[in-house]
């Protein structure tokens, strides 16, 4: 993947992101708003002032690594509505393990096992 240090993972939501989220990589807020709001109005019925972009700060490079290269090569915002899951959870906030399973989820499994 090309070095895209100015272009940053946001989770966009309307309402509450547990009811559905979509990723959108964009350099700052700004740029992720608009992109959002194409994505959700594709799943859902939301009005512009409705929609929220939330930066996320862990796990940059996994979700960097799943935008388009040429896209981020280029600095233009784009989303994705599919984004891998946690099979537990349901979540995507991270890198899942060979199961499908993210660390937390992980984790919970093996201290319940012990």
């Amino acid at each position: 993947m090309p070095d895209a240090p100015t272009m940053r993972p946001y989770m966009a939501f309307a309402g509450e992101p547990e009811h559905g989220a979509v990723l959108v990589l964009a350099r700052d807020c700004r740029d992720a708003k608009p992109v959002a709001y194409g994505l959700l109005m594709a799943l859902f019925d939301v009005d512009y002032t409705e929609v929220r972009v939330r930066r996320l700060r862990e796990h940059r490079d996994w979700l960097l690594s799943l935008g388009n290269p040429r896209h981020l090569a280029a600095g233009r915002a784009h989303g994705l509505i599919d984004v891998p899951a946690c099979t537990a959870c349901g979540l995507w906030h991270g890198p899942l393990d060979a199961d499908g399973r993210c660390t937390a989820c992980a984790a919970l499994q093996v201290t319940e096992a012990a």
